[in-house]
């Protein structure tokens, strides 16, 4: 695997992480100030994934979804492994570069263009964008501190379990 798709396959690896580390929290905590907000975020950043999945493939289910659909923790969870192995299996394909220009359509019906390289990264940015929000809200709901905003750990080691 070149360094370019052990890069983006690294930072899909954090956002997994990530949002796995949110999907436990709304686990324990059953109820906490702005946990409803929080959960619409956490919906919103795979919605978001799943759309410009769907727009790669040229799906037109992408136009159908609402970005701001919220999800039960249930389907987070499965959301996120499911469309973690998605974005997995795009990265990992070697018969597509990663500059490769990706053509779709805007939901004003115009067209646009761009590197599948780009799309990766506005994934992680945009997820990495409302968990910083979100950890506004669980700071205001007196949680002590932010596990959205965390440096994966070294210790991790990239295995993930639903496991605490």
């Amino acid at each position: 695997m070149d360094q370019q798709r052990a890069h983006y396959r690294e930072l899909f690896q954090f956002d997994l992480w990530s949002n796995r580390q949110l999907i436990k929290l709304f686990e324990r905590e059953p109820s906490f100030e702005h946990r409803t907000a929080c959960m619409a975020f956490v919906s919103h950043i795979l919605t978001v994934q799943q759309i410009w999945f769907h727009k790669l493939i040229g799906d037109a289910m992408a136009s159908e979804l609402d970005p701001w659909a919220e999800y039960s923790v249930e389907e987070l969870k499965l959301k996120a492994k499911n469309l973690h192995a998605l974005w997995l299996d795009v990265i990992d394909d070697e018969e597509s570069s990663l500059d490769m220009e990706c053509f779709m359509s805007k939901p004003d019906g115009s067209s646009m263009q761009m590197p599948l390289w780009r799309i990766l990264h506005h994934l992680i940015v945009h997820g990495q964008h409302h968990r910083a929000q979100v950890s506004q809200f669980l700071m205001k709901s007196g949680m002590t501190h932010s596990i959205a905003d965390r440096p994966l750990p070294s210790d991790a080691q990239m295995t993930f379990t639903w496991n605490s």
